[in-house]
């Protein structure tokens, strides 16, 4: 069996990156925003709430339904705007068809 492991030498390299995370108010996308901040990264946040928790660190909420495309451009030159750049983007928000 293939084993893949991450070292934490690895994870160093993202700190002073701008990263967007879509979907970063809760859950996986939560623990991710978490988890860059821990390592010096700017973490823009795009979902459509805000996290129930101060975050603290380099971080910026912008309200953003990723199933609107203007509310995309926005995060971006938003983004953009703030930082001058994005480095990474972690694409975690889903969209499901409607019930």
């Amino acid at each position: 069996m293939a084993e893949f492991t991450i070292d934490d030498k690895d994870l160093t390299s993202l700190e002073g990156k701008v990263v967007i995370v879509t979907g970063g108010s809760s859950g996986i996308g939560l623990a991710t925003v978490e988890l860059l901040l821990s390592l010096g990264a700017s973490v823009v946040c795009g979902d459509v709430q805000a996290p129930q928790k101060d975050l603290g660190g380099t971080y910026t909420f912008i309200k953003t339904d990723v199933s609107i495309w203007r509310d995309l451009v926005a995060l971006f030159n938003n983004t953009k705007k703030i930082y001058g750049r994005i480095d990474h983007v972690f694409a975690n928000a889903g969209v499901g068809p409607r019930a």
